[in-house]
């Protein structure tokens, strides 16, 4: 099964042939510290922001899009041939929800996506590729 971290990567990838500058924020919530209250707490301070989307995307023109990066939903054949769902795509928290109704109220593109394809349609769309 495609992880989120895989998809991520084929996006960066892609991101980087169509010449675009992006970076990730570094916003996970992985802390493996002996206090992690106050490790948390030193986040908050240096500007973590839960619900943040993954990549920040900059195009010509001071236009930013945000890319929230999901894995896409899988499926395998079924006895009698039907398509059967062995993974559910990926769904937002209620913070990334949050974050993706604040930013697109400031006018900023952003977008849920599940592929590198996906990703790169987006970009060149916006491009008027």
């Amino acid at each position: 099964m495609t992880s989120e971290y895989t998809v991520q990567t084929q996006i960066c990838n892609i991101l980087r042939a169509l010449g675009v500058t992006f970076f990730k924020v570094a916003n996970e919530q992985k802390f493996r510290q002996k206090n992690p209250a106050a490790y948390f707490a030193k986040l908050k301070r240096e500007g973590y922001c839960p619900g943040v989307a993954d990549l920040v995307v900059l195009l010509n023109g001071g236009r930013t899009v945000f890319f929230e990066v999901k894995k896409p939903k899988e499926y395998t054949m079924g006895k009698k041939g039907n398509p059967v769902c062995v993974s559910p795509a990926g769904k937002q928290s209620p913070a990334q929800a949050a974050w993706a109704a604040r930013v697109k109220a400031m006018g900023f593109d952003y977008y849920i996506v599940y592929s590198a394809q996906q990703a790169a349609d987006i970009i060149n769309g916006i491009r008027g590729e």
